[in-house]
């Protein structure tokens, strides 16, 4: 691109051309220009490196095992910032002048999974990490809209998810950056549908009630927070385009982050938000139940960790189960229905399972199981009261030497020994009892 400026304003202009991938092979970076850049990047990292605060557990977007989560079911990410939007919108309503005939309407906000760039490890978040989850900003529009083009979004939002497995509940269709996060109300729909009548029911949240939307309800009130890309028509919600504009209340990055540090305290608490919250609901013939997770243990040269007891650490849960590798360095788990992160230690980075989405499901064609690498198991001492508290833990013992073993590819029970450890001062330490796969 070339930019040409004449002094006057009356005579600028601007001309360019798209250059291929293959052209830009063969050209040689300009000193001075990687040197201002370089400039610029340095300048930026006192910035950048600002903490936020500390994340418990991953909140989850982006492309995960190379696979793009968001774009096909509902993530805790998603939530958050959906969250946030609604949040600022409320706020928005409350303070602004001019908004007295729109203060009493009920206010939902969307995010198109597209939007979510990245996932927000659990660990440490930073400035950085915030522009990376969203790195366009967008600019937050709120739109007057009716239950009946509600309806019409959220149809757009679910077609190119064309089935689901009635054993595992792995959805069936293609990731799409249209796929939206959802904030101040909930739906169900039923995947195997035609398009145009997927989405089954509307719930929304309205004065501490839910309350069911009809679909034909053209007359009816609210407020929609979203993106500017999406208000203005992108990813077809065309729907949008024409709707009365209520105000702009920001950025999307600087919402987010100042709906973060309202929720953290401004980093004196941790951001501990689980798994997603189902505000999404699937209403095929699968029905919700445990699963096996596997994953695959990996020791630093990548070789399989086989054999080998480590300890799961799941959603950021402080207390560990502990599993053993199979010759192959694969672990397994019983898990609740849905997504899940799991560590193998406090401050590892997390893997990411979900049967909804195949990730962890043994046998799955189109995805290899999430990898992790080998950590020494994590051993737990709690100290008790009294002494009576040991004995109590001994007859759990004695109890457990005792059982039959389960059968069965998914069963677990406790096998470890719970080593009691009596101290001069009468106060009993022991090893948490860890559950192994039989």
């Amino acid at each position: 691109m070339e930019l040409r400026f004449s002094g006057d304003g009356k005579s600028d202009s601007v001309s360019g051309e798209l250059l291929s991938y293959g052209a830009l092979q063969n050209v040689t970076p300009k000193a001075e220009v990687t040197e201002a850049i370089n400039k610029i990047n340095d300048s930026q990292k006192p910035l950048l490196s600002q903490k936020v605060c500390a994340v418990g557990n991953t909140l989850w977007g982006g492309t995960i095992n190379n696979y793009k989560e968001a774009r096909i079911t509902e993530t805790n990410l998603g939530d958050l910032a959906a969250d946030a939007y609604r949040w600022a919108g409320e706020n928005f309503l409350k303070t602004a002048s001019g908004m007295d005939s729109y203060r009493s309407l009920p206010v939902a906000a969307v995010e198109n999974g597209g939007g979510i760039r990245a996932s927000l490890p659990n660990g440490q978040a930073t400035a950085e990490d915030l522009i990376t989850v969203f790195p366009f900003s967008n600019t937050l529009m709120m739109k007057e809209i009716t239950p009946k083009l509600l309806y019409e979004m959220l149809e757009r939002s679910v077609s190119n998810v064309t089935g689901q497995d009635k054993k595992s509940g792995k959805l069936y269709g293609t990731p799409d950056g249209g796929f939206l996060q959802i904030s101040g109300f909930s739906f169900s729909y039923d995947p195997a549908a035609a398009k145009g009548s997927k989405v089954q029911k509307v719930t929304l949240e309205m004065g501490g009630r839910n309350v069911s939307l009809d679909r034909n309800d053209s007359s009816t009130k609210m407020i929609l927070v979203s993106n500017d890309f999406l208000m203005s028509g992108g990813n077809d919600f065309s729907m949008l385009k024409n709707c009365d504009m209520v105000g702009e209340i920001g950025g999307e990055l600087e919402t987010l982050r100042a709906y973060i540090e309202q929720l953290t305290e401004n980093g004196k608490k941790a951001l501990n938000t689980r798994t997603a919250a189902g505000r999404i609901q699937i209403a095929g013939e699968y029905r919700a139940a445990a699963y096996t997770a596997a994953f695959s243990v990996k020791n630093k040269d990548q070789s399989p960790a086989a054999g080998k007891v480590v300890s799961v650490y799941m959603d950021g849960q402080p207390q560990p189960v502990n599993v053993k590798t199979d010759n192959n360095g694969i672990a397994r788990i019983k898990v609740a229905d849905g997504p899940h992160g799991i560590a193998l230690s406090r401050d590892q980075k997390q893997i990411y399972v979900n049967n909804y989405t195949g990730a962890g499901l043994e046998g799955d064609a189109e995805r290899s199981i999430p990898a992790i690498t080998y950590q020494e198991p994590q051993i737990t001492l709690q100290k008790e009261e009294t002494a009576a508290s040991a004995a109590k833990e001994t007859q759990t013992l004695a109890q457990a030497k005792t059982e039959t073993p389960a059968t069965g590819d998914d069963s677990f029970s406790i096998w470890s020994l719970v080593l009691i450890l009596l101290t001069s001062g009468g106060t009993a330490l022991y090893v948490r009892p860890f559950c192994r796969r039989r």
